[in-house]
């Protein structure tokens, strides 16, 4: 009888730590960037590169309490810190539908995974994804040809312009730069485009890389807010 309930004590034991460890891994899988302008907020998801992990994603995020969501989006927008999110419950279906969708979701000053201060608990919220792509691995081919082209995802809001570099197998690494444009977005909608320049890429996260993008797309006072070198995983 002992024996018995030692087993049923160790089988309810293993469930529990899986368990927790399951929520854990969900908060880290889907970790993202909160980001700011004009009133805006939206989100860039953090690549951990592993399998259930590889893809890029950018969301706009309105949360329920509209007073909330206003004093948020001003920290946001004023502060040199960078501030996180991390969804309760997500999944990629709802990423790639484009529709929005309920959500309760923690806020961080500072990073969420490194002693990040949480400012919002399960705090009521909607979510649309923008964009979202997944990140293949890439073939081993000798005849791969590496772009000649510079290429960044670029989110506007107000006159604040967000440039996210296109990660992929052979740019491992996000760079997110926050630059000043000449024309205000006002009141507009969100999205997500594809900025381009003809200059061989660096590679290494560089703003020096960015100066050909700057130049052709009117943007100036560049300045990389995260950048994330993480080694792959597969």
């Amino acid at each position: 009888m002992v024996i018995l309930l030692r087993k049923i004590y160790l089988a309810l034991l293993i469930l529990l730590t899986s368990t927790h460890i399951s929520a854990a891994e969900e908060q880290r899988q889907f970790g993202m960037l909160l980001l700011g302008g004009d009133g805006h907020l939206f989100a860039s998801h953090i690549i951990q590169w592993e399998e259930k992990n590889n893809f890029q994603a950018f969301l706009e995020v309105k949360l329920a309490d509209l007073k909330t969501h206003q004093t948020i989006a001003r920290k946001v927008e004023n502060n040199q810190q960078i501030y996180t999110l991390v969804p309760k419950k997500l999944n990629k279906t709802d990423l790639k539908s484009g529709e929005e969708f309920d959500v309760k979701i923690d806020v961080f000053k500072g990073q969420f995974d490194n002693a990040g201060k949480r400012i919002l608990e399960s705090t009521d919220a909607s979510m649309r994804s923008l964009f979202y792509r997944q990140i293949h691995k890439a073939k081993k081919d000798k005849k791969k040809k590496y772009s000649k082209f510079e290429k960044y995802y670029a989110i506007q809001s107000g006159k604040k312009t967000f440039l996210f570099n296109r990660v992929t197998d052979y740019r491992p690494f996000e760079h997110v730069v926050i630059a000043n444009n000449q024309c205000a977005m006002k009141n507009k909608s969100l999205e997500v485009r594809m900025l381009k320049s003809k200059s061989q890429p660096t590679y290494s996260g560089s703003l020096e890389s960015l100066k050909a993008i700057a130049d052709k797309y009117d943007l100036n006072d560049l300045r990389t807010i995260y950048l994330n070198k993480k080694k792959k995983s597969w």
